[in-house]
């Protein structure tokens, strides 16, 4: 547009200037002076939205650009998160063995103490006396791996 007005604007001041536009064709010369002022304000106007434009594009790419970032930077975050909930539950079935190894721990803890209770009898303390000892080690080895299961 400020390219087309720029033209007539031209053609009008050529037409004036060789004396093809005189009084007599416009019988006001202050008519002619207005078209002339309006063309000039057309043009500026057509200048002042093209460099608006031209701003506003730029300041949506620039915000095009921030919402890609921003987006790549959400993508990641729910990968990271999906990673994080599989690993949680990983580590909650792990859990829930430990704890079902720690209760047969237990069980068996408990009923190897019954059983040695059985062998320090003083009625059976010929033939118990090597069992003790081995009895006192194992009871001593579940006793620890229940402390490091629990630990864990």
């Amino acid at each position: 547009m400020a390219t087309h007005s720029l033209l007539i604007y031209g053609q009008i001041t050529l037409c004036k200037q060789i004396g093809m536009i005189n009084d007599k064709v416009y019988k006001d010369n202050d008519a002619l002076e207005e078209i002339i002022f309006q063309f000039k304000s057309l043009e500026k106007s057509a200048m002042v939205l093209t460099s608006a434009l031209a701003h506003e594009k730029a300041a949506h790419n620039e915000l095009k650009g921030r919402f890609e970032t921003v987006q790549q930077q959400k993508i990641a975050q729910v990968e990271d998160l999906n990673t994080a909930r599989s690993k949680v539950k990983e580590l909650e079935g792990r859990v829930k063995q430990l704890e079902k190894n720690e209760l047969s721990l237990k069980e068996k803890l408990k009923n190897f103490k019954q059983f040695n209770n059985i062998v320090k009898n003083p009625r059976n303390a010929e033939a118990t006396a090597e069992l003790k000892t081995k009895l006192d080690d194992y009871i001593r080895y579940v006793d620890e791996a229940i402390k490091v299961l629990h630990d864990l």
